[in-house]
């Protein structure tokens, strides 16, 4: 079954963003998990249809912190390693 990344809007809690289907597991972590770091603020749900498999809860925007953490994450991930992602998943 293919998994889904969604970003959500901070205010009214409705769907932002389908940012992929991806299959299979792993992959679809690994782009959870990126997707992460480039929307802090946002929440971001890894679904299995109506399953939630991993979900990042939102952080008030006016709370730095959040932001200021994925700075200094030791992790960086360029805007572009999605679409590479997902190139390589169905290549």
């Amino acid at each position: 079954m293919p998994y889904t990344i969604e970003v959500w809007d901070r205010i009214g809690g409705e769907l932002e963003l389908h940012l992929a289907t991806v299959y299979p597991l792993p992959m679809a972590i690994a782009a959870f998990e990126a997707a992460c770091l480039e929307r802090p603020t946002n929440k971001v749900t890894l679904r299995d249809r109506a399953r939630i498999v991993r979900k990042q809860e939102a952080t008030p925007r006016s709370n730095g912190e959040a932001l200021a953490a994925a700075r200094r994450s030791k992790v960086r991930v360029s805007r572009s390693i999605l679409p590479s992602l997902l190139t390589t998943i169905w290549a």
